[in-house]
């Protein structure tokens, strides 16, 4: 537990895969990396860049959830880095909009 809160621009996972992308529907995510900088895409998000103050929750060794900033809040993001699939899917608790079925 002492390392359940890390800075995104720390994550070994992110600089490994620089460009991830998840489709649910007529939406499509992204988490994009440059330098050191991390940028989410999706829903309501328009290239957000998870800035200075994002941070990853990382549950144990199944993977990494984001929590981004935007201004002087904190929004868990709807998508998590599964180590099992080496990829994106589904935040636990979070699932694909009514409309997108």
């Amino acid at each position: 537990m002492g390392r359940a809160l890390e800075p995104v621009a720390n994550l070994q996972i992110l600089a490994a895969h620089p460009h991830l992308t998840f489709r649910a529907g007529r939406y499509v995510y992204e988490i994009t990396r440059k330098d050191n900088q991390s940028f989410y895409t999706g829903d309501r998000w328009r290239k957000h860049a998870f800035g200075a103050g994002a941070l990853c929750f990382r549950p144990g060794q199944a993977g990494q959830t984001y929590v981004l900033q935007v201004n002087d809040r904190f929004y868990e993001s709807r998508l998590s880095f599964y180590n099992d699939i080496q990829g994106l899917d589904f935040t636990l608790g979070f699932r694909a909009k009514s409309r997108d079925r």
